[in-house]
């Protein structure tokens, strides 16, 4: 109220604070809504009651809010299909990586590769929904085959303290949260993203 912005930026759909952007609409303002992907209508969790409940949600409040942003922002182009078979209006707009900020970056010390390794890294939240634990099942399988790979995982371990003592090796490390990401990039071989 104090502000009265123009516009309106909500990211994502399925997160309560999109509810803003049916009552933003009815109130005639102008409202992008961003999102990196549609859950329950293009992306599904593993759990089958999540699962349900997602769909439901996606049909009866997701898609009504994507129809009713004034323009909706994809990050990527994989999106293009279910946003035309919805129906929405839209844009695409790359999520950004500012490859300065790697390229310049040192290597973390910490975690250089070793001389003849290679070194792969997930960066992320270790949740099922990033699929860290899918990563993890196969850093097991090629860690056991391969004896100079080794996996990062790097992000917070909150509540899976137990999981990680049982998985720490040589070749397979939990760092924890880390605000030197550039510095990891520059530093490892391969970056995996699962989700």
């Amino acid at each position: 109220r104090l502000e009265k912005p123009d516009i309106f930026l909500v990211n994502k759909h399925m997160f309560f604070t999109s509810l803003a952007v049916l009552w933003l609409r009815l109130r005639g303002r102008k409202v992008l809504l961003a999102t990196d992907t549609f859950p329950g209508l293009n992306w599904y969790p593993r759990r089958w009651l999540v699962r349900i409940v997602m769909s439901v949600y996606a049909v009866l409040i997701g898609w009504p809010i994507l129809k009713a942003a004034s323009l909706v922002i994809l990050f990527h182009e994989g999106l293009i299909p279910v946003a035309k078979k919805l129906g929405l209006r839209y844009r695409i707009i790359h999520n950004g990586v500012d490859r300065a900020k790697i390229d310049t970056a040192t290597p973390a010390a910490d975690l250089a590769t070793p001389e003849g390794w290679v070194t792969i890294a997930y960066i992320g939240r270790m949740e099922s929904i990033k699929g860290y634990d899918d990563f993890l099942v196969v850093a097991r399988e090629l860690a056991s085959k391969y004896s100079k790979v080794r996996f990062l995982f790097v992000g917070s371990y909150h509540g899976k303290e137990e999981l990680i003592a049982n998985e720490q090796s040589a070749q397979i490390i939990f760092t924890g949260h880390r605000d030197d990401v550039p510095a990891i990039l520059k530093a490892i071989d391969i970056f995996v993203l699962p989700s």
